[in-house]
Formats: structure tokens, sequence, C-alpha cells
């Protein structure tokens, strides 16, 4: 029974060993990334572990592609953590004084004392976060740190990267991947609203593994630290292991095993090994940079679910009453004016705000010019800062309301006749399914903003 339901049943004992002793070692982007996120001590132990399996170390070539494309974005991250810190703390302070002078007069509340530990709050968060740049600069700057590792990496995988894919290959792989994409097969379908062809990445690292596991018949370890149910077996929030259709498609391949770990439970089984030197502070480290995103995109992934199981049982109601009209998933035209309507008119209103905030910008920066006084024209920044903030948040409104307003002018043009809704209740199911799909799409795009990171 193992053999035909293999997918469902965890590697045993003789697999896990076969795995570790002499198969494929593939560890796919962010677990790569990751190696620039660590502190140093952590960093060099992870890279040992590495070191002892370089023999086994193959990387895909789509793997070698988006690592060095995204090399220098989570680098630069780094950087603009201290400002964006700096920012931060500068707008929630003048958000909180703001709030504390309007109690002035309050008879119980004491509004100096309240500004005095608010600075001196700030004050203390800013300093620490001021030294830990100091610091920042001090070692993973000045010793150049990132390059030594990206020369690391280099020289683990020499003469062990997969061949990259011909543009025919790849064009084939997305028409395959379209409709694997369809019918919900993994990897990557959870990609399906990115553009084109960056949609298709994970499919083409995996495509790229299963040509490798073909070439060579060996088992594999996937070390990934992409959380999402297109690459793992999901149950009510708890993750199984890997999806069983990857299990036995790259058995088929291979005729051979393969498992998934994330960079914690990876470092954490080699740590277990005779004779390891992993310390058990930098395996909680990777499992603390793991878990960070996997997190975050966790509760993302439960509220995307609950979205698409409403959108599902919707669906089903609606064609369940019109079996034979499968037009029924595009919204009528009537509904999709309402919202074009809608949508218009704030994106009138939002111009109409910002352009308003311009001006007062506009304004506030000539009176600031014309201050002679330093201390009073640095008493003025930090209003200046706020307005700017709000300039940016409104301008980003503005352009999700203009791509909102776009994808319901492309629904528009291929709704159908209006006759098929004359069931009023079938045209508020059909408004709710709508409705559904735009927080879809905001939920899987704010999803993809959490891979990026």
């Amino acid at each position: 029974m193992r053999d035909a339901f293999r997918g469902y049943y965890p590697p045993t004992e003789h697999e896990l060993k076969d795995m570790w002793t002499r198969g494929l070692v593939i560890l796919d982007t962010n677990a790569l990334l990751n190696l620039f996120r660590y502190t140093e001590k952590t960093r060099m132990d992870f890279l040992k572990v590495l070191e002892a399996k370089r023999t086994q170390l193959w990387i895909p070539h789509q793997v070698g592609v988006e690592f060095h494309r995204r090399r220098i974005e989570v680098i630069n991250a780094q950087e603009r953590a201290f400002a964006d810190l700096e920012s931060t703390l500068t707008s929630a302070q003048n958000s909180i004084q703001n709030t504390v002078n309007r109690f002035k007069r309050h008879p119980s509340l004491d509004t100096a004392t309240l500004s005095e530990l608010l600075e001196r709050s700030v004050s203390d968060l800013r300093a620490s976060v001021n030294e830990a740049q100091q610091r920042h600069a001090g070692t993973v700057l000045a010793q150049d740190q990132n390059q030594q590792t990206l020369e690391s990496i280099t020289g683990l995988y020499a003469g062990r990267v997969g061949d990259p894919y011909s543009a025919e290959e790849l064009d084939a792989l997305y028409k395959r991947g379209a409709d694997r994409y369809d019918k919900q097969v993994p990897p990557g379908f959870k990609d399906k609203d990115k553009s084109e062809p960056g949609r298709y990445g994970d499919l083409v690292l995996w495509d790229q593994i299963l040509r490798k596991a073909r070439e060579s018949k060996l088992p594999a370890l996937f070390i990934t630290d992409d959380a999402k149910e297109d690459w793992w077996y999901i149950v009510d929030g708890d993750t199984q292991g890997p999806r069983v259709e990857l299990v036995d498609e790259y058995w088929e391949a291979a005729e051979a095993r393969i498992h998934f770990y994330a960079p914690d439970r990876f470092a954490e089984m080699f740590a277990r090994a005779p004779g390891s030197t992993i310390s058990p502070e930098s395996v909680a480290e990777v499992e603390k940079v793991s878990r960070a995103r996997p997190q975050r995109s966790h509760e993302r992934l439960s509220s995307l679910n609950e979205l698409e199981a409403e959108r599902r049982h919707l669906i089903s109601v609606l064609n369940s009453r019109r079996p034979s009209d499968r037009r029924l998933l595009t919204p009528p035209r009537s509904i999709l004016r309402e919202e074009i309507s809608e949508v218009s008119q704030r994106i009138d209103l939002q111009m109409n705000r910002l352009r308003k905030l311009e001006q007062a910008l506009e304004r506030f920066e000539s009176r600031l010019f014309d201050i002679d006084n330093d201390e009073d024209r640095n008493a003025l920044i930090p209003e200046q800062e706020s307005l700017q903030e709000e300039r940016l948040r409104m301008r980003n409104e503005l352009d999700h309301l203009m791509m909102r307003h776009d994808a319901l002018r492309d629904e528009y043009t291929h709704a159908p006749d209006e006759a098929i809704y004359a069931d009023p209740d079938m045209r508020e199911i059909q408004r709710r399914v709508s409705h559904l799909e735009h927080a879809i799409r905001l939920a899987r795009r704010q999803a993809d903003s959490d891979d990026e990171s």
C-alpha cells in the first residue's frame, strides 16, 4: 500500500539515510538569500553545513537566475531598514505628540510629563537604531561580508549548476504551465495572478529538478523557505510534508524519493549528526529568520483560503441553478458599470485631495525656506516629513484605485449579455463573487509582497 500512495507516507529511516548520504541537496532562492540575512556566526555555521554536503550540492539554473537578480535587493533592504525605522519613529512621535497636545486643558492629564516621557522613549529607541546602524557599518559593510558570502556561495556551486532552458523550451513549459495552473497542479499555481512569465518561476525550477532527477536517478533533499500550499501538503493549517503530487512526480522521474526541509529543520537535522560543530544558537537564528516571513505568509494564506472557499461555494450555487451557462462566472455589465463609476468617483476625490495636499506642502516648504533661524527651521521639519509621508500614502492609494479601474474596464469588455441575470438572487450572488475575486487579488498581491521581502 505504501508504494501505491507513497506521497502520503513520510520517508522511512532507510530512505532518509539514503537521501542524506548520497542524495542531491537543492536549495531554493530564498534559502540561499537567507545567508545574507544571518549574523556572521550563523552564516559561517550554515556555510559549514553546505561545505560538508559540497559533493551533493546542485543548483537549478532558475534558482541561480533568481538569486543573482534578488541578491542586491536583499542587501539594499538591510540598508533601508535603519532609515525606515527612523522615519517610523519620527512619524509615530509626531502622531502621539499631536494627540497629547489636544488634551492640554484636560484636568487629569499632565501633558508636559507625557511629552517628556515620549521624547525620552523615542530618543532611547533612536539611539538603539543608530547603534545598530554603526555596528552594521563596522562589520557587515566595513568587512565586506556580503561580497565574501557571495564568493563562498560561488565556490560551493562551481561545476554544480544546471543548464539553462532555451527560449523554445521555456515557451513550451509556459503553455503546459497554464494548463497545470488551471487544474491547480503544483507547484506554482499560487502565483497564477502574477505577470507573465514570472508566474512560472516555481514551475521552471521544479521542471529543472525533474530533468536532473531523470539524468541522475538520485534521491534528493529540497531546502525551501517557501511556505505556500503549492509546495507543501497542508491540512487544517498544519504542514504534513511535501505535496503528494510532487513526491510522486519526482519518483516517476528518478525512481527515488525526494523530501523537503525548511532551512531551520535542515540545519537542525545536520546539527544532530555526530561530530557536528553547528551551535544551537545558530539553529535558533536560522529558525527565526525562516519563520519570520512564513508566519506572515501563513496568516495571509489562512485569510486567502477563507476567501477562496466562499467564492467556490457561491460559484457552485450559481452553477447549480444555471449548470449549462458558464458565463455566470463573469459579472454582468450593469454591476461592472456601477463599480467602474464608484471607483472613478473615488479616483477623482483622491486626486483632488492629493492636489490640495501637494499645494499645502509646497506652501509649507516655501515658508520653511524663508526661515533664517536654524532652530525654528528644525522645529518645523517633523511637520514637513509628516506631510511628505501622507503624500506618499495618498499616491499609493491612488495607484491601487487606478489598477482596480483598469481591471474593471477589462472585465466590462468581456462581460456577457444581461439577459442571463434576470434572477435578482443570482445577481446578488454574482455581485458577491465579484467582490470576493477583487479581495482575493489583493490578498495574493500582499502575499507576493511578503515573498519578495
